[in-house]
């Protein structure tokens, strides 16, 4: 008689990321391979059959999937760990130049989806960016040698919470940097390198 796999005592907590047999396994056993929260767009397969399908919608509250085959329309639904995500579906890049022209609304809105990594971490839903305003930056900002913001690159700011990671001090702001891939990141950047812009909205 095999033993229990232990990802059966594994209990979805409503709201969280939906995590993959993988990754629900670690998270009760503390070890092994990492897996993946689950997201639109990733590529995955049925463990109880091995068939291949792709996620189409993540229910956040319920840890459940929607997942068509590869070659089909008709989407199913499966629990998150009756899956194994193969091929994670992350946006690439953002242009420097992606939320010049746009209101701040609509740059809510453009890196809202992106910053979930197309709804992977759901903490980064349609209200995150709400106290955010637009900014640009004085010249090329770099951390730890990475240029994370082109001189006139505009980005989204947070002036009023924390600064990320601890910040540096009081003079810091929080920028969303989207020359990254996947979903960006949120980095403590100096307020003297940043121009902030009037709010619009």
């Amino acid at each position: 008689m095999s033993s229990p796999d232990p990802v059966d005592t594994y209990v979805h907590p409503p709201g969280n990321p939906v995590l993959d047999r993988t990754a629900a396994r670690l998270s009760v056993t503390n070890r092994g391979p990492v897996g993946h929260a689950i997201a639109r767009g990733d590529r995955a397969v049925v463990v109880a059959t091995g068939r291949a399908v792709i996620i189409t919608d993540v229910d956040h509250q319920t840890g459940r999937v929607q997942a068509r085959p590869q070659r089909g329309r008709t989407a199913v639904e499966y629990a998150g760990v009756d899956v194994e995500v193969t091929a994670a579906a992350h946006h690439p890049p953002l242009p420097d130049d992606c939320l010049d022209g746009l209101s701040i609304a609509q740059a809510r809105a453009l890196l809202a989806p992106v910053a979930s990594d197309n709804g992977r971490y759901p903490q980064y839903g349609p209200d995150y960016f709400r106290r955010w305003v637009f900014g640009r930056a004085r010249h090329d900002v770099q951390l730890r040698g990475e240029t994370i913001l082109v001189a006139g690159q505009r980005c989204l700011l947070n002036t009023v919470d924390p600064p990320a990671g601890g910040g540096f001090g009081p003079h810091t702001y929080t920028a969303w940097i989207t020359r990254r891939a996947h979903h960006g990141a949120a980095v403590s950047v100096w307020a003297s390198d940043i121009d902030l812009e009037p709010a619009d909205g």
